[in-house]
């Protein structure tokens, strides 16, 4: 008799993968020239990869790292994306960048799944998560912790966090948490 072999489980908490209606925007918005190399930079902190830009490649990259299950998400470049990329309000943009990850996630199942992808700072989006987690169609929510930099720089927990809106910029403090489904 066989025996079973053991398997286990590596997941990528935190992956970026663009597909093609947001690479789409980044032509379009951004400058992104499939003829030039990888990375590409645009202004002072975009910067993006072929692992990201090329959803076949990256899926590729991830099976033979052994990864078995990508968590894709948005997080804090959420406020960037809408102002720079989708040119968007940020709830909109929310709504967009989900639907790029429901795509993906449909396109390659069991191999993507979608994370909530929360502004802290705008109540509004409440509205665009609040029935990805009740649905059950994210398996993550991820919240942005601080925005701007340097001096600018404001922490949720900080009175200055009140009522700052989506003119600041998001930096990458993001807090993930894994819902039990």
């Amino acid at each position: 008799m066989a025996q079973s072999q053991a398997t286990r489980s590596i997941i990528d908490t935190h992956g970026h993968i663009f597909g093609p209606k947001l690479r789409q925007k980044l032509v379009e918005n951004m400058g992104l020239d499939d003829s030039k190399p990888f990375p590409q930079v645009f202004g002072d902190e975009m910067f993006f990869y072929r692992e990201s830009l090329d959803v076949d490649y990256s899926m590729e990259i991830q099976r033979q790292s052994g990864v078995t299950l990508c968590v894709n998400t948005y997080g804090g470049e959420v406020e960037t994306f809408a102002q720079h990329v989708v040119k968007a309000s940020t709830v909109d943009t929310l709504k967009f960048l989900n639907d790029e990850s429901f795509e993906l996630r449909d396109r390659f199942p069991g191999e993507v799944a979608c994370m909530a992808n929360a502004h802290a700072l705008e109540e509004s989006s409440r509205d665009v998560i609040d029935p990805l987690i009740s649905n059950k169609e994210a398996r993550c929510i991820s919240i942005t912790s601080s925005y701007g930099a340097g001096p600018d720089q404001i922490f949720l927990d900080s009175p200055k966090a009140n009522g700052c809106g989506s003119t600041r910029r998001p930096r990458m403090f993001s807090f993930t948490f894994i819902l039990p489904w």
